[in-house]
């Protein structure tokens, strides 16, 4: 892992949060988004977060994501059956 990657991620994102494109009380965008759009992995992103956190901005938060709880119930299928 290059470490340089964590430092410009963290920098994005606090640019981000100065700039007003993440308020306060917004989230940031999902790991995996974070991943697709820069280009980086999971880590990088992981230490991103934490190096934004810990040493720039101590009020953000991180929580983990809310369960998805389906809207319709889906059929489960017993098996050998349909």
């Amino acid at each position: 892992m290059c470490p340089h990657l964590t430092s410009d991620l963290a920098g994005v994102l606090r640019a981000e949060i100065v700039e007003g494109r993440i308020a306060p009380g917004d989230r940031l965008p999902s790991e995996s988004t974070l991943i697709s759009r820069h280009g980086v992995s999971r880590t990088v992103v992981r230490q991103a977060v934490a190096r934004l956190q810990e040493r720039v901005e101590p009020s953000i938060t991180v929580w983990p994501k809310p369960p998805e709880i389906p809207t319709s119930p889906t059929p489960c299928r017993i098996w050998g059956r349909p």
